[in-house]
């Protein structure tokens, strides 16, 4: 199997277990391979910038001990909308690409819009 050079971050709610806020699942894609696969599923209490921290520090330990093949030269992080992950993601992996999700980011335009009651007027 190719390195991969896409690792993809999504994270859910919904499906959290009742102590726990969120599920981060980290997946890669292969070069090779029409897959994603999933490498991590991580049970997180809070969403703090030092929790994705923790997290990311551990990916790139196990990228570096080669315990999952991902080309670390350029790698492409496709993830949520949230702030402490792409600090995390920028902190620790500095020759990469972080690229919010469009799905995700078209959500927190709309969760903005209505939290801000802004609206678009019919003509």
């Amino acid at each position: 199997m190719e390195a991969s050079k896409q690792i993809f971050i999504d994270s859910t709610f919904k499906c959290s277990p009742k102590d726990f806020y969120q599920v981060i699942n980290i997946l890669v894609k292969p070069n090779d391979y029409n897959h994603i696969i999933p490498i991590c599923h991580v049970l997180m209490t809070n969403k703090s910038y030092i929790s994705y921290i923790n997290i990311i520090n551990d990916l790139k330990l196990q990228l570096f001990l080669n315990q999952i093949k991902v080309d670390c030269t350029n790698i492409y992080f496709i993830h949520d909308f949230d702030k402490g992950l792409v600090k995390a993601i920028e902190e620790y992996f500095s020759n990469s690409k972080s690229i919010v999700c469009c799905y995700h980011y078209c959500k927190s335009l709309w969760i903005y819009a209505k939290k801000h009651q802004i609206y678009i007027k019919k003509k």
